[in-house]
């Protein structure tokens, strides 16, 4: 099946990307990917939590909002948290490998 790539941030235009994604995989049964890249080299003492080790634990609000949307669409989709690099490497690298169709960016 298609896989649809859309970065998410919690922000209003990713917001807006996560919904034209939904609806451009609900009407072509195409699975979502929801990205969420943390780019800070290193994550600033006074935010450090215990169990504050992967991308995920900074990304969760934002993939889980996205996740969310995709549900309420019943679309599939799945969360990926990566660090490091910029967005746009991120993006390309996944387009490289032929793992993402289509990139929906808000």
């Amino acid at each position: 099946s298609r896989k649809v790539l859309v970065p998410v941030a919690g922000t209003k235009s990713a917001r807006a990307a996560q919904e034209l994604a939904a609806n451009f995989a609900r009407s072509t049964g195409s699975e979502v990917i929801c990205l969420n890249v943390d780019t800070r080299q290193r994550v600033p003492y006074t935010e450090r939590r215990m169990g504050d080790t992967t991308p995920l634990s900074r990304a969760e609000p934002a993939l889980f909002d996205a996740l969310e949307t995709m549900e309420s669409y019943e679309v599939s989709a799945r969360a990926l948290a990566l660090r490091g690099r910029g967005l746009s490497d991120h993006v390309a690298r996944l387009i490289a490998l032929g793992d993402v169709d289509m990139v929906i960016v808000g």
